[in-house]
């Protein structure tokens, strides 16, 4: 495999679509298996975390951090909004920057182990110095109201797990992160979170266009590569997890 920069190129933009169609199948393997109901709520939940609008679900005050990055509104989406929320007219855009990088989807679901009665179990990517202390806690007050609703609601369990981009990309996963389990352990989560996630919404990671065994050198070479604009990507589609190049 040829190392300059057309070829390169190539080959990211081809894993690209690669990864995007995998999304896809997953996608579409998890909802076979949910409920109606259920993968109606799975449909609107990105939607709820876009918007901060009065009568939905995870409206706390005027003044609440919402928004996702490259979020777009689809036809099955705005069906499902129809069904759960008939009298209400939801917003389009979300009237504020987008605060979430990427909303990933982990746990059973989407795996051999996904049952209807599988939890929904969302990570939700942010940067922590785009939060004031007041935005965190408003945020995570809109969070909590979610959760209560698909519970209350219809039984069904959902929790959002927010993380800080600067904290995945240095493996510091809170209890599991590298200085209370070791480089090596923070590294096996990092590869299994790779591996099992589905990308809900948002920004896909880059280590998933990366060509097999990239090692770091090269992961950041490539990043630079495609943040310098020089590809046929768009560097606004990506977000930096940091690399995994050796289990």
């Amino acid at each position: 495999m040829g190392d300059d920069k057309q070829s390169i190129s190539e080959i990211l933009l081809e894993n690209r679509q690669s990864f995007l169609r995998f999304n896809r199948f997953k996608t579409s393997q998890t909802l076979r298996t949910l409920s109606e109901i259920d993968r109606l709520i799975y449909k609107v939940i990105p939607r709820l975390l876009h918007v901060n609008q009065e009568g939905l679900p995870g409206y706390i005050t005027r003044e609440v951090p919402c928004g996702i990055f490259n979020y777009t509104l689809d036809s099955e989406t705005q069906i499902a909004l129809d069904k759960l929320f008939p009298d209400i007219i939801v917003r389009r855009n979300s009237g504020s920057r987008p605060i979430i990088q990427t909303i990933l989807l982990m746990g059973s679901v989407g795996s051999i182990a996904q049952t209807n009665k599988s939890d929904l179990d969302y990570t939700l990517l942010i940067n922590k110095k785009d939060f004031t202390p007041q935005g965190m806690e408003s945020f995570q007050k809109k969070l909590r109201s979610i959760e209560e609703w698909t519970w209350v609601n219809y039984h069904l369990e959902t929790h959002f797990f927010v993380n800080d981009i600067t904290d995945l990309r240095n493996n510091n996963f809170g209890e599991s992160d590298s200085e209370s389990t070791g480089t090596a352990m923070a590294k096996l989560f990092k590869e299994e979170m790779f591996r099992t996630i589905i990308i809900v919404a948002g920004k896909v990671p880059f280590w998933w266009i990366m060509p097999v065994a990239t090692d770091d050198k090269k992961y950041k070479r490539y990043c630079d590569l495609i943040n310098s604009s020089k590809t046929l990507l768009h560097p606004e589609e990506f977000v930096d997890m940091g690399n995994v190049d050796d289990i």
